[in-house]
């Protein structure tokens, strides 16, 4: 028989703060809304508690710098941010259960679809009345990464899918690439091709192009063409560093109980 475990003592724990500068996240959102092309949307990403910086106040920040919208994981990170009164589009960048959908739907969460049984499952949600207006789902196609996604071939089906649902609003479809903050990283433009190509195969005139571009945003061959067909491109670290001019880091305290 496994004991089980005991019951850990924290009264030796210090009890430690972080102070976040909201002013650096909003240089982050304004440096990277500048290097963006004016017709491209934002995204902020605050999953995870905004990377443990406070989710729904980092939301606010980065919204009120420029960003369009805001990126999370989770269905339950979605409506965190709706009880604390976020309006603003807020997408679900990964997989979720089928089971979640309706309660997605009805939080009005954007859904990221990559297989017919979450497709499904949002198409049955949207048509049980769980939202008053068209759902928002976004379409990822995976071109390396190996973590969540269509292949290019299934990705054309789905695409036809969703765009012929008028209980669907198709908002993108998009990639994850893997090492975009590497210059000169060979598989970047490997992926960058295969989503090209994974685009020009399926509707054009119905496509929002997203750009899942981790760490930074580059000025170079591929991603200039890119960025300007690109309806929105997302920001996956704007709440962990400010901006270099500024060097503003989050600040740490912890205080003292008593002292002799």
């Amino acid at each position: 028989m496994v004991a089980p475990p005991l019951k850990p003592d924290i009264r030796g724990i210090r009890a430690t703060r972080a102070t976040v500068d909201l002013d650096a996240i909003d240089g982050n959102i304004r440096a990277l809304r500048v290097a963006l092309p004016e017709t491209t949307r934002l995204m902020a990403v605050v999953k995870a508690d905004g990377y443990g910086h406070g989710g729904p106040w980092i939301a606010r920040a980065a919204l009120n710098a420029g960003a369009a919208l805001l990126g999370v994981a989770t269905v339950d990170e979605g409506q965190v941010l709706r009880a604390h009164g976020v309006e603003a589009p807020i997408v679900l960048l990964g997989s979720i259960d089928a089971a979640e959908a309706p309660a997605a739907c009805e939080t009005g969460l954007e859904i990221t679809v990559a297989g017919e049984r979450l497709l499904e499952s949002v198409q049955r949600a949207a048509r049980a009345g769980f939202a008053s207006s068209p759902i928002s789902v976004h379409l990822k196609v995976d071109t390396g990464l190996r973590r969540y996604g269509a292949t290019p071939s299934e990705a054309v089906a789905l695409a036809t899918r969703i765009a012929n649902d008028p209980y669907l609003r198709f908002a993108s479809i998009f990639t994850h690439f893997a090492s975009a903050d590497e210059p000169g990283e060979p598989f970047t433009a490997a992926q960058l091709q295969e989503f090209e190509h994974a685009v020009d195969a399926e509707r054009p005139d119905l496509l929002r192009l997203h750009a899942r571009v981790r760490n930074r945003v580059r000025d170079r061959t591929g991603w200039n063409r890119t960025l300007r067909r690109t309806a929105f491109a997302e920001g996956a670290t704007v709440g962990r560093h400010a901006r270099r001019d500024e060097h503003r880091e989050p600040h740490h305290s912890t205080h003292c109980a008593g002292t002799r």
